[in-house]
């Protein structure tokens, strides 16, 4: 699948998770409310990294165009283990696997945390949202593919 395809998918999703937030007296909405811009920012570029980051392993696809730290971070992650387990490096390979998906959206979301954690105070929840953002986005990338 095409990854403008991927983040056509991803809206879709958040459109749907809106509307049933809205039936069921707003817990995403009011949980995003007491966050600051940054945080609700990194949630969403990590969901869209997310949707496009199993594909990390076929360079020149649309997430070295937009989300290059994470392509590369999780490019060598799908490297080193592919290598240690004597695998070929190939596409929908390992990082098309569960504990790929696993592996690289722990990294994004540590990174992400990391990195707001120089400029604001962050309760260690948000990291791990951070991980179930891109998690999320991966899951539904390996749903569709």
């Amino acid at each position: 699948m095409k990854g403008k395809y991927h983040l056509l998918s991803g809206v879709v999703f958040l459109v749907l998770l809106f509307i049933i937030d809205f039936f069921v007296n707003n817990p995403f909405i009011n949980f995003l409310s007491s966050q600051n811009f940054f945080v609700i920012f990194f949630i969403f570029y990590l969901f869209f990294a997310g949707i496009l980051l199993p594909d990390s392993d076929k360079l020149g696809s649309n997430i070295f165009k937009f989300f290059l730290p994470f392509a590369i971070i999780s490019w060598l992650i799908g490297f080193l283990f592919s290598t240690i387990r004597g695998k070929q490096f190939k596409h929908r390979g390992f990082l098309h696997s569960p504990i790929g998906i696993v592996l690289t959206s722990i990294t994004s979301g540590i990174v992400c945390f990391f990195f707001l954690s120089i400029f604001f105070s962050l309760s260690y929840w948000i990291l791990i949202v951070f991980i179930l953002s891109a998690l999320v986005g991966q899951t539904i990338h390996l749903a569709l593919d």
